[in-house]
């Protein structure tokens, strides 16, 4: 599927909004090594105030993976899914994927070939969307919603997601966050009534969309302003759907840091504690898995109950924003 057709996927008016998915399963690969912050001083460049900086962002310590390839990471984070029987091959029509880093593979290597060969998978369309950064999962519960509304004969979509910081500058964003290595899958189905996808935005400002090679000037003006982008998705998306802020039990977010959600708490005039992302310090800033593993932390725990209204709530460099909403 080129990028023609999902553009065109996506401006294509919906014949029923009701129809729709739910996530109804995931899982997740998290390294188990450990870099404390203080640590990396010399290999990403830090200086005495980015510490400080990050120390009062809430970062603490990264998960690193030292030994597997992303691709490896992803089969991974599949396999809980089939081996536990939580998910029938049959089950999956497509297999969408999406990660910040572009250069996620070696070349010539095809990283979905072995979850596709283990787990009986070959019969899936498989579609890799990466130019949205940090907002890519917000976008595969877009093009999920809208398969899933247009196309009848789509039953259940797998979405897979991971990146593995190799390159060390990739691994800090300056005055922002540290990127730590993890990949996830979430499994979205048709029959499924949790954890219903009701609607999805996504939006581009292009600030820097130049990444690491913009100005300064406009680096700075991202870091100021890009709170401010979070917080008019959000209200974007309450309008769009007829609904308040008080009516959404949690907003998961992704591990960018403490002050911008405190900044986004304030201005939506929500406690910080509906602003959902409990592993920012314990892991760092895992991309696109973070709102995965926040939103199954979030069922686990009894965060949310039947009937409540959440949304995902993410950020990239460029600027994109992406807001999902969810029914529980």
């Amino acid at each position: 599927m080129s990028c023609q057709i999902i553009m065109l996927l996506l401006l294509r008016k919906e014949d029923d909004k009701r129809v729709t998915g739910g996530v109804e399963h995931i899982s997740y690969y998290i390294p188990d090594a450990r870099k404390e912050i203080a640590s990396l001083g010399d290999l990403l460049g830090l200086q005495n105030e980015d510490f400080t900086l990050l120390t009062n962002h809430g970062l603490k310590q990264i998960a690193v993976e030292d030994e597997l390839r992303l691709d490896q990471m992803l089969f991974e984070a599949v396999r809980p899914l089939f081996e536990q029987g939580l998910v029938q091959p049959q089950e999956v029509d497509m297999l969408l994927f999406t990660s910040t880093i572009l250069q996620f593979s070696p070349h010539l290597v095809d990283p979905f070939s072995k979850i596709r060969q283990q787990f009986r998978l070959e019969h899936a369309q498989v579609l890799a969307v990466n130019q949205v950064n940090c907002a890519g999962m917000d976008f595969l519960f877009q093009i999920t919603m809208k398969m899933l509304r247009l196309y009848p004969h789509v039953n259940g979509v797998l979405l897979v997601t991971g990146d593995k910081t190799f390159v060390k500058d990739f691994r800090y964003m300056k005055d922002s966050s540290v990127m730590a290595d993890a990949a996830s899958a979430a499994f979205i189905s048709r029959q499924t009534k949790t954890n219903r996808i009701i609607d999805s935005l996504l939006t581009v400002e292009g600030t820097i969309y130049n990444g690491e090679k913009s100005l300064p000037e406009d680096l700075v003006w991202f870091q100021r302003t890009f709170a401010m982008g979070l917080i008019k998705i959000v209200r974007s998306m309450l309008k769009k759907n007829h609904l308040d802020v008080e009516h959404i039990r949690l907003l998961i977010v992704s591990n960018i840091n403490d002050t911008t959600w405190k900044k986004v708490a304030q201005a939506l005039k929500v406690p910080s504690e509906r602003l959902y992302y409990p592993t920012l310090s314990e892991i760092g800033h895992a991309h696109n898995t973070d709102p995965l593993i926040h939103l199954d932390m979030a069922v686990k725990e009894g965060r949310l109950r039947q009937g409540d209204y959440f949304m995902t709530l993410t950020a990239g460099n460029g600027s994109t924003f992406g807001c999902t909403l969810f029914q529980h």
